[in-house]
């Protein structure tokens, strides 16, 4: 078990994490040109969006190894997301001046 003082250190952690999360993922979400990739960028946001509010809910209590897993995962979560959203905006970009 994590006392409850590091675990709140970890959630909130956990939790900007996964702001970032949501906030990349609504940006990939309306780059992306397939409703797949939409869809599952939606889910992320989802995901990110459950897990702060779970993270909210439990301050103060004590956490489980998990806890430090899910900064892990959603910080490559986050990551990968990021990625994405370079690729498109440049891909844009370089589609944007073979235009010109």
């Amino acid at each position: 078990m994590i006392p409850a003082g590091l675990a709140d250190a970890i959630r909130y952690v956990d939790a900007l994490l996964c702001l970032g999360l949501i906030v990349m993922a609504c940006w990939a979400a309306v780059l992306s040109e397939h409703l797949d990739q939409r869809v599952r960028f939606g889910i992320f946001a989802a995901f990110g969006f459950l897990l702060t509010g779970g993270h909210l809910n439990t301050l103060g209590k004590e956490g489980t190894w998990r806890l430090g897993l899910l900064v892990i995962i959603v910080a490559v979560a986050l990551w990968s997301t990021a990625m994405h959203v370079r690729r498109e905006v440049r891909e844009r970009e370089s589609r944007g001046r073979g235009a010109r």
